[in-house]
């Protein structure tokens, strides 16, 4: 989960940066005349935990879409992530889901045990966050493991990825992390990719970028060619996914991880809301207009002048759904969302996810983690929440999709969750 949910914000590293500092990556437009880069035949599809107790549906949960993936890998999983605690929930009863955690965990291992390269990358451990899983998968043999000093290499921030890469041509990028929580006790949502070299080969890159950084004193000023990307905002991917036409891109955070041909996430974002011309539908844990975890925290406009203008100018229906739970920043986030849900045409509300009805309770669960944002033309799935931390320090990836049966189904998910008894006034608090 995110730096202020599975651990205390004081784990975080200090972080000191203004809203000049972002710039707007450079991106170059190259003809795509491959059309082996297709992918026929590929597919596609939203993976979502609910969690347990919660009265809502899905078609496709990560825990069975990530089991999917691993069951079926071959050759090779590579993994980034925050941090892994697949295993941690054995200790409770099984109406709380652990035992998904440690099917998954144990299926890694069979994964392993079957003949597949496993390679995990990952944020520095701590006191409060240690790495017992990826540690036992290194000492027994099924994986090769390394971690990334963040801090140390851009400054600030920490590795918060969430991405699987399995085989070279099926990816999940998406808010879960490796966590048992994530798949049984938090709300997630992810794109799975399947059967599509083209896509998940440049999904890849990113995934080696980490790898390598693992292994480095200080990043290169320029990144080697061979973690140039192959899509970017202004030359998307053209697929053939589930039997239609898809054109899609992956974008990354912070700047220094943006290599060349590579479109930066607030790039990426800010250009979706720029195009909006009917609506924009934005569920995100955490969301304001400053930094969050540097002192004195510093004003960082970008997403909410977008937004803004985006209702105010051309009259874009803006609906925003921003969690409440126990580790919700009450001194920055709500003055934000308040300010938001004046301005005409914007409505902001809290998403709340009750307590567990039985005790004891799980520690930094019951809590709405998805980061995506669904226009009238575009999808955004990622991995970070919107704060000027995440896009300018810490590392997180996000998938963006034009396509209008996606479109449609992630828009279906956004309404199902708005109309719900879970979603509050933003008066309320």
């Amino acid at each position: 989960m995110i730096q202020n949910t599975f651990v205390a914000t004081a784990v975080l590293a200090t972080i000191i940066l203004c809203s000049s500092m972002v710039t707007v990556s450079s991106v170059v437009i190259r003809p795509n005349n491959d059309n082996q880069d297709k992918c026929d035949g590929g597919r596609m599809y939203i993976a979502e935990s609910i969690p347990l107790f919660v009265n809502l549906t899905t078609n496709v949960s990560t825990y069975d879409a990530w089991m999917s993936l691993i069951n079926n890998a071959q050759e090779t999983i590579d993994l980034g992530l925050f941090y892994m605690t697949l295993t941690d929930g054995a200790s409770y009863p099984s109406e709380y889901g652990g035992y998904m955690g440690t099917n998954f965990y144990k299926a890694l291992i069979t994964a392993a045990n079957r003949g597949v390269k496993i390679r995990i990358v990952q944020n520095e451990p701590s006191a409060s966050m240690p790495a017992n899983d990826t540690e036992a998968l290194a000492a027994m043999g099924a994986a090769q493991v390394r971690t990334i000093n963040w801090e140390a290499l851009v400054g600030a921030g920490i590795l918060h990825t969430k991405m699987i890469v399995v085989d070279r041509i099926n990816a999940y990028v998406g808010s879960a992390n490796f966590d048992w929580r994530s798949l049984a006790q938090v709300k997630e949502l992810g794109v799975i990719v399947e059967n599509c070299k083209s896509l998940v080969e440049d999904t890849r890159v990113a995934f080696e970028q980490y790898w390598d950084a693992a292994n480095m004193s200080q990043l290169p000023p320029k990144w080697p060619a061979k973690d140039d990307a192959k899509y970017n905002q202004t030359h998307q991917a053209q697929l053939n996914l589930n039997g239609q036409d898809v054109s899609m891109f992956l974008a990354v955070s912070p700047p220094e991880f943006v290599s060349k041909h590579r479109s930066g996430d607030i790039d990426a974002l800010v250009a979706a809301i720029n195009a909006a011309n009917q609506s924009v539908c934005i569920s995100v844990m955490d969301y304001a207009p400053t930094s969050f975890y540097n002192y004195p925290n510093t004003f960082w406009p970008v997403i909410d002048n977008a937004l803004r203008a985006a209702a105010f100018n051309r009259h874009v229906s803006v609906r925003m759904l921003i969690s409440h739970w126990n580790s919700t920043n009450m001194k920055i986030i709500p003055q934000f969302l308040h300010s938001l849900d004046a301005v005409t045409n914007i409505d902001v509300r809290w998403f709340q996810i009750p307590d567990l009805p039985f005790e004891p309770q799980v520690p930094y669960t019951r809590v709405n983690h998805a980061k995506y944002m669904v226009t009238e033309q575009q999808s955004y799935v990622g991995t970070s929440n919107w704060s000027e931390d995440y896009f300018t320090n810490t590392g997180g990836l996000s998938y963006n999709i034009i396509n209008a049966d996606f479109t449609a189904q992630l828009q279906s998910i956004f309404n199902r969750d708005w109309d719900s008894p879970y979603a509050l006034p933003v008066s309320t608090w």
